[in-house]
């Protein structure tokens, strides 16, 4: 039995590399996929002004793995190189996933 995958990058603009830390790796990537500081907040279930927190540097280094990992889900990078920017910023995924931009939109997510 052969089981075929369609992958396709899930991305409107690209990331530019070489940014400097998790604050603008952050920035570049919500912007990338047209997102606003309190929309990308609400999509990844966390409180409204969390990305402004972090992009404006007010979290003092302190950004848990956990808001990381949603917020990496959210924007479809990679959570090593959001956090550390380590590896490649974009993330390939199946075109039929669940979890695409569309189904966080409409509001369902898993």
């Amino acid at each position: 039995m052969s089981i075929g995958y369609s992958f396709a990058v899930v991305r409107k603009r690209p990331i530019p590399s070489g940014t400097a830390g998790l604050p603008e790796r952050l920035r570049e990537a919500r912007e990338a996929m047209y997102l606003s500081q309190s929309k990308l907040s609400l999509l990844a279930g966390l409180g409204r002004i969390t990305v402004h927190n972090i992009e404006e540097r007010r979290t003092q280094g302190n950004v848990g793995i956990v808001t990381v990992e949603k917020l990496a889900k959210v924007l479809r990078v990679s959570p090593c190189w959001l956090a550390y920017g380590v590896g490649v910023a974009e993330k390939i995924a199946p075109i039929d996933s669940d979890d695409t931009p569309g189904a966080f939109a409409r509001g369902q997510e898993h």
